[in-house]
């Protein structure tokens, strides 16, 4: 007698650290570390709990009474998965194809007021991704101008154009005339524009996958900084381009297919509020930057250094040279630490990423193949420039 049921679609990858299972139905990837990775086998196997708990102990050299618990927590876990896997097999087809009300309210308004005349428009290129945004007012142009004037010019075909329309207290946005979104005022116009662009020129290249993360290289080296929002990717960006790293991306980043390279969205660096003070000394000049609000209500700034650029026509992708999940902590020791494949993809999947399809077995063979090759670290600080010392160190 088994102590669980398995899920219903799974596979297994072996790992330098442990084991990576993938749930097929609901995409879900989970990380095991050596203990968990045998009590799995164990299970695979076939074992009762009762066996499963003798050979922990041996295998581990722990007493019954520690594997007992080891087992008795991770076999309630792993049946909680289970359940919550076969559930969302059956459900998966229900999801909902319809717009966003806010969206629909949008268009609505928008029929309602008839055409417009755009007399301003703002052409230019993300890598190969070619779009025009146009505007009805010099005013609107300028603020345009804020977040996108440092990007190179489209001289080739244009794959997106985006309409601003100023109705009322608010703005809507569409491309190639489908309502997208819509935002209230100025104060969160860029961030709109900022999302809407990344996920177009994503949406209109040849990659793979997207990745919530930064990007920097000096030279043809490249590190990559992955990391949920609030990690401290962005802030520690900022401070390595005070140290001659030239920008790639801040937020979202791009994967080729095989051999995997990166390819950066650079358009500014995102600072929230809690970054500002930590970077006034290197960049005085954020304290002159206009202050905008995106949609979770946080407030951000929009930066580049006068002597960077964003065409990025000389460095199309890069090979990374190392992965750095960075985690900042007030009082924290500032501490660099090797990571193993398994853990490095799961910290991969919980910075955030986007797929064309549904993830499958050959994608995470790719991932994996990629991530046991690169070095891959966390990187825990307190102290920004030790922690751009870190960096630095692991680039040379």
């Amino acid at each position: 007698m088994t102590p669980c049921s398995q899920p219903p679609r799974l596979a297994r990858f072996d790992v330098d650290d442990g084991v990576v299972l993938l749930l097929e139905s609901s995409g879900k990837l989970i990380f095991l570390n050596p203990t968990a990775a045998f009590i799995w086998s164990g299970i695979d196997a076939g074992l009762s709990i009762k066996e499963l708990i003798s050979k922990l102990a041996e295998h581990a050299r722990v007493p019954l009474e520690r594997a007992t618990t080891d087992c008795t927590n991770w076999l309630a876990e792993w049946k909680k998965l289970c359940t919550l896997e076969t559930e969302y097999q059956s459900r998966h087809d229900l999801k909902s194809l319809e717009e966003p009300p806010t969206v629909v309210a949008a268009e609505e308004l928008l029929i309602s007021l008839g055409e417009c005349e755009f007399r301003f428009e703002n052409l230019h290129r993300l890598l190969d991704f070619g779009f025009n945004i146009r505007v009805t007012n010099a005013e609107d142009k300028n603020l345009i101008r804020q977040l996108i004037g440092d990007l190179p010019e489209c001289v080739g075909p244009v794959k997106a154009v985006f309409d601003l329309i100023p109705v009322k207290d608010r703005y809507i946005l569409r491309q190639n005339g489908r309502v997208i979104d819509s935002c209230r005022g100025t104060d969160e116009l860029l961030p709109m524009i900022h999302a809407s662009l990344l996920l177009a020129a994503y949406m209109g290249s040849d990659c793979t996958v997207a990745l919530h993360a930064a990007a920097l290289s000096r030279g043809d080296r490249c590190v990559l900084l992955p990391g949920p929002s609030g990690a401290g990717k962005s802030t520690l960006s900022a401070a390595l381009l005070a140290r001659d790293f030239e920008f790639c991306s801040d937020d979202l980043v791009l994967l080729t297919g095989a051999p995997i390279r990166v390819r950066g969205l650079g358009v500014r660096v995102g600072l929230k509020k809690a970054s500002w003070a930590a970077l006034m000394d290197t960049w005085p000049e954020l304290e002159e930057l206009p202050i905008y609000r995106r949609p979770d209500g946080k407030l951000i700034r929009y930066f580049l250094p006068s002597t960077t650029t964003t065409d990025t026509a000389a460095h199309d992708s890069y090979t990374p040279s190392c992965v750095v999940f960075p985690s900042y902590g007030s009082n924290v020791k500032t501490e660099l630490i090797r990571v193993g494949t398994g853990e490095a993809l799961q910290k991969l999947a919980a910075a955030g990423y986007d797929l064309r399809g549904r993830i499958n077995r050959e994608l995470v063979s790719e991932l994996i193949d990629w991530l046991s090759t690169t070095p891959c670290y966390e990187l825990r600080y307190g102290d920004l420039d030790h922690a751009v010392d870190a960096v630095e160190e692991l680039l040379e």
